[in-house]
């Protein structure tokens, strides 16, 4: 997945409202609404791209106190009606740091 574009706004709602000529149109309102909001949504995905990679996986950078480096797998094994996978997933992240005393951390 690729980073999403930022937003570009390219109608001015104030030159249309202006040719319309009868002050029916809230145009200056309106530009100034969709400039916050394209402001928004740069300053959104620029966050974004300083945190996760283009095809969606933090950077190592992103999450330095977490236990477990991301986009490493943990493998779990076992029957998942007999409920052997679910023990050996929560024995999995015990073991990286997730869990500590029965805690999520």
């Amino acid at each position: 997945m690729a980073y999403p574009p930022l937003p570009i706004i390219s109608f001015d709602y104030s030159a249309y409202a202006q040719s319309l000529g009868d002050a029916s149109l809230p145009g200056t309102s309106l530009d100034n609404d969709f400039a916050s909001l394209a402001g928004s949504l740069t300053a959104t995905i620029q966050f974004l791209e300083l945190a996760f990679r283009s095809d969606g996986v933090l950077f190592n950078t992103s999450a330095p106190d977490s236990p477990a480096p991301p986009g490493v797998p943990i493998e779990v094994t076992g029957s998942r009606s007999s409920g052997v996978a679910l023990t050996n997933l929560l024995v999995a992240l015990e073991q990286i740091g997730i869990i500590v005393d029965n805690t999520v951390t």
